[in-house]
């Protein structure tokens, strides 16, 4: 039997293969997205979704050791980067072989990652803070590192679209910028986000403890103000922008990601939104109030729209309030998406005489730590590692 050709392969469930995998399938192209993790963390049926995530839960609250990969499985044929493997690295001749990577130093790799459904974001911390414009000047205005080959502005337009398919919280207003003169605070956000820029929700409200922490800086700036250069500077604090639900923020216009075929790119826009459930687009009526409406859990939409202050973001939100990348693959195209689990990639295979990739190796494995496996190929116009 001929292997089929997708229009692209992709390696991984993450937020990078789950974005192209959704962008692309809703545009038509067919998809095989290849995922290392086991098959019940990609399960379609709802109540096995449902079920393998109580199981994260309880392996989670179980764990002697409450680390970031503590919820998930850690399988031998597809084998996670753990904090628990961390050691002293004493080059040259004594790398650390302990985790999955061999480090040789000086300093080994101080975090970790997930190898499975979801990727990292099943367990990030859920901070979104953008990088500031003088940040891709650092060489030019400070004689610092090097400058970025790009500008904020060239970056600005996928900022906001992260912003939406996350769902991020927040006060553009609030945002504070290091070394500005009050009276130029809000000028200088507007000038870097958008005069009527909003984030999709409304920010997460401080804690009870946040409010003692902030009535207290508030004491130090008004008898003892920390001096910088000589100078008095007031400490402020702000809500971080983070992919964590909460009120929808009414000012916020847009509704879906779509390709422009007129300007060839990917653009927010008002007029259509994804119906999950019906696998294609549905326009909006012009007499029709449309509200951001937050991600839920992928087994219930309704479950998880709001952040109910569990406290364990991370490593594992028990109601799926905060992003991770299922969301997102959940929106694909189902009828041009193809998801092979149990798939691990192994070999990139490329035409000698011209440079071209012609396939993508990866084996397959039945059981979490099966000692045999089979070898396929994948092939693709285009190919996502």
């Amino acid at each position: 039997m001929k292997n089929k050709v997708y229009d692209v392969v992709i390696v991984g469930s993450g937020i990078s293969g789950a974005v192209i995998a959704k962008t692309l399938s809703q545009a038509g192209k067919s998809v095989l997205l290849l995922e290392a993790g086991l098959k019940a963390g990609l399960s379609t049926d709802k109540n096995g979704v449902y079920y393998n995530y109580m199981d994260y839960l309880n392996t989670y609250y179980k764990a002697a050791a409450k680390v970031p990969n503590a919820p998930y499985p850690n399988i031998k044929d597809a084998q996670s980067i753990n904090v628990l493997d961390i050691q002293a690295i004493k080059p040259p001749n004594s790398p650390s072989t302990k985790g999955y990577l061999v480090q040789a130093g000086p300093l080994p790799f101080g975090s970790d990652c997930l190898r499975g459904p979801g990727g990292t974001t099943m367990h990030w911390l859920g901070s979104t803070p953008r990088m500031m414009p003088n940040d891709f000047k650092m060489k030019t205005l400070y004689d610092q590192a090097v400058d970025w080959p790009i500008t904020y502005d060239d970056l600005k337009p996928y900022y906001e679209m992260a912003e939406f398919e996350i769902g991020v919280s927040g006060d553009v207003d609030e945002l504070q910028w290091p070394n500005t003169p009050e009276d130029k605070q809000a000028a200088k956000t507007k000038q870097a986000y958008g005069k009527d820029y909003n984030f999709p929700m409304k920010k997460i409200p401080q804690s009870y403890l946040d409010g003692q922490f902030l009535q207290m800086v508030d004491k130090v700036n008004k008898k003892k103000p920390v001096h910088v250069n000589g100078k008095p500077v007031q400490i402020g604090f702000s809500v971080t922008p983070q992919g964590r639900n909460s009120v929808p923020n009414p000012d916020y216009p847009f509704v879906e990601i779509v390709w422009d075929p007129d300007q060839k790119k990917l653009v927010l826009q008002k007029e259509k939104w994804w119906n999950t459930e019906e696998n294609r687009y549905e326009p909006i009526q012009k007499n029709e109030k449309y509200e951001y409406l937050p991600l839920g859990a992928v087994w219930d939409p309704h479950t998880g729209r709001r952040c109910e202050g569990n406290a364990s973001c991370v490593p594992i939100c028990p109601v799926q309030a905060k992003y991770n990348a299922l969301k997102t693959l959940h929106k694909a195209n189902r009828h041009t998406t193809t998801i092979k689990t149990q798939s691990v990639a192994s070999r990139v295979l490329i035409e000698e005489k011209t440079g071209k990739i012609t396939g993508l190796e990866y084996k397959t494995y039945a059981m979490g730590d099966s000692l045999t496996y089979e070898t396929h190929i994948a092939k693709g116009k285009i190919y996502v590692l």
